[in-house]
């Protein structure tokens, strides 16, 4: 039989689309050692896809070096990253910080980042960035403390990594969401950072995310000014009646997550209210509902940290999820959810139910609150829980 017309087959020659997603989810390292392998896999490595995402971690283009004064350390690489910088950010569509423990190597990051932006955007009509459309910052700083008779405290952004932070953000022209997560910033901090933000993307951001952004309550007006925004992720610390009555009027906004985010923590007293959130008033979730038919408000509760689900009184809710959260369906809860969204609430999802001690008493069991739900709730569609799924029309 002529070889020639046999087909090549293996895992060299898998189709460009299915090889450019499988690249997409590779970190470097691993790209970097695929498009060893073969022509084809070197080809595909080049593509545009296999780079759209992007996400720092830490240890990232570091190598390691000895000091006197710390041993060994792991130092930033400047020319590992200079060569990333100089050959990859025109094809980043989506940019991750992860939450990092070397705070200068992020720092580094970023700055260099940001300065290799800035430099051709002055000195040519070039814009590297301006390809992202996603961006994700995460902060979580847990440092352990002695003699305070506490396990760990946060710490949060600030000082010359919110300025950096900042200054990054100026130069992503191209953008269209954004994720902040934990900056944990002080009061006198977040007015301006949160102004900049509305002054560059007022009018072209369509995805926001905004959790736990400072360490005390801070309702943010400005969450109810960016025009063509579609979907919003806010924790409640974050809301109150005026902002909710913003909200009403953003004729774009499809969905409302409000997020209740508890870390495991033993925190010290000046971080006691990170998660000092209120209920919004019911006359103010009446009037959203009466002039918003269009925006879908979903409840989450995510985290380890013992709390209770925060119910917004006479919200039009849609679902209530627990994302991995020690929270679960009781009979008080039961009765608050049919009290306020009998009308509205089609969705209840438990994802990742914690394992642990419960009454083996039929009426305490959490099915009975499920199926009283859905029998309550005449809008209720679909529940997840346990892994099965309970279906009423």
């Amino acid at each position: 039989m002529c070889t020639s017309l046999i087909e090549p087959y293996g895992w060299a020659f898998l189709p460009d689309l299915l090889l450019e997603e499988i690249f997409s989810q590779l970190p470097i390292k691993n790209l970097g050692r695929c498009s060893q392998v073969c022509l084809n896999w070197h080809r595909i490595s080049q593509q545009d896809y296999a780079w759209r995402r992007f996400q720092y971690k830490d240890k990232m283009f570091t190598r390691r070096k000895y000091t006197s004064h710390a041993g060994w350390q792991h130092m930033i690489d400047h020319w590992k990253l200079r060569f990333l910088i100089m050959k990859a950010t025109t094809k980043w569509k989506i940019l991750e910080i992860e939450p990092v423990t070397i705070l200068f190597n992020l720092y580094e990051f970023i700055r260099v980042l940001t300065n290799f932006s800035e430099y051709y955007e002055r000195n040519s009509l070039e814009k590297p960035l301006q390809g992202i459309r996603s961006f994700s910052f995460k902060w979580q700083l847990h440092v352990h403390v002695r003699g305070e008779g506490q396990t760990e405290r946060v710490f949060g952004t600030g000082g010359e990594m919110l300025k950096t932070l900042s200054l990054l953000l100026s130069h992503l022209h191209g953008l269209t969401e954004l994720s902040l997560h934990e900056l944990q910033l002080e009061p006198y901090e977040c007015d301006d950072f949160i102004d900049d933000i509305l002054y560059k993307f007022d009018s072209q951001l369509k995805s926001l995310c905004i959790i736990n952004l400072t360490k005390v309550r801070r309702p943010f007006l400005q969450l109810g000014l960016f025009l063509f925004l579609e979907h919003l992720t806010v924790s409640p610390q974050h809301l109150n009646e005026s902002i909710v009555t913003l909200l009403a009027d953003l004729r774009h906004l499809k969905s409302l997550i409000i997020l209740q985010v508890m870390l495991v923590l033993i925190i010290t007293l000046n971080n006691d209210k990170t998660f000092g959130a209120r209920a919004v008033d019911s006359k103010a979730w009446l009037s959203f509902a009466e002039r918003n038919n269009h925006t879908r408000i979903h409840l989450i509760q995510a985290g380890k940290r013992q709390n209770a689900l925060l119910i917004q009184p006479k919200a039009p809710v849609y679902a209530i999820i627990f994302d991995k959260s020690t929270g679960q369906l009781t009979n008080e809860l039961t009765q608050e959810i049919c009290r306020n969204y009998s009308t509205t609430l089609q969705f209840f999802l438990q994802k990742g139910l914690e394992r642990r001690y419960r009454s083996r008493e039929f009426t305490k069991r959490v099915d009975v609150f499920v199926v009283e739900l859905a029998h309550r709730c005449c809008s209720f569609s679909n529940t997840h829980f346990m892994k099965k799924y309970f279906l009423c029309h």
